[in-house]
């Protein structure tokens, strides 16, 4: 049994724009970045019965529950492009990776075992 108890997702968008002159030439810059971050976090409940009939030192602990941490990672994409004008070069345009969004990994995904509660335990 899983279920999502913490999703988080975030938008990040930043532009630079800036029109200076070097040796009397006139020049513009001009750059835009997007990025999108995604993640959940969630409890995982799993129950089952432990014992074993093969080995006759066991001692069985019975009927559990386990509780664990589920940590999706935080994963996003970026997009970026940028232009530049001047006097002596023209306009010089570009995007990253041509344009298509570009996957990145921040934090990658893992599973935290909380604990293990026994019941009906004699022991």
């Amino acid at each position: 049994m899983f279920k999502e108890q913490i999703k988080f997702d975030a938008k990040i968008t930043g532009k630079y724009k800036n029109e200076f002159k070097v040796f009397n030439l006139q020049n513009k810059i001009e750059a835009n970045l997007k990025i999108e971050i995604n993640g959940t976090l969630g409890l995982k409940i799993s129950y089952g019965v432990d014992f074993d009939v093969s080995n006759p030192n066991y001692k069985p602990k019975g009927v559990f529950f386990k509780q664990t941490l589920f940590f999706s990672g935080m994963k996003g994409v970026y997009y970026g492009n940028y232009g530049m004008e001047s006097d002596i070069f023209g306009e010089i345009d570009g995007e990253t990776n041509n344009g298509k969004p570009t996957p990145f990994t921040l934090l990658e995904p893992f599973e935290l075992d909380l604990m293990t509660i026994q019941l009906f335990n004699n022991h």
